[in-house]
């Protein structure tokens, strides 16, 4: 079986990974997807988030099962792992992006952010 990847890391274009905006996170909530071709070929969208939780844990980062744990941890961060890819008959491409995601507040109007009223997205497990 032949294998093609091409691997970027971009954390942004920010070569300080030392972000404050990530410390003091009391743990994430992971989700996961996979592209039909990459299910296809046996890479399962609960696999992803199996390993994933796997590693965070070993990291010593907690993992915010419930919906309850999720809601109730400040920032209610996740953790999105999604794999992207194409097969052609033995050779495979793939594409995995991670992106965490958290709530934040608008700082000239707090109210806004928690009333969820301009708020583009919403994640719930």
């Amino acid at each position: 079986m032949g294998l093609l990847a091409a691997v970027t890391v971009s954390a942004q274009d920010d070569p300080d990974l030392k972000r404050p905006t990530l410390k003091g996170i009391k743990g994430v909530h992971v989700a996961a997807g996979a592209a039909k071709d990459v299910a296809d070929a046996g890479l399962r969208t609960d696999v992803i988030e199996t390993d994933t939780e796997l590693k965070l844990r070993q990291a010593g980062i907690r993992v915010l099962e419930t919906t309850a744990e999720f809601a109730s941890t400040p920032g209610s961060p996740a953790l999105f792992v999604s794999v992207e890819g194409l097969s052609n008959k033995e050779a495979y491409g793939f594409d995995v992006s991670v992106s965490l995601s958290q709530n934040v507040l608008l700082e000239r109007d707090p109210l806004l952010t928690q009333t969820g009223k301009y708020c583009c997205r919403s994640f719930r497990p």
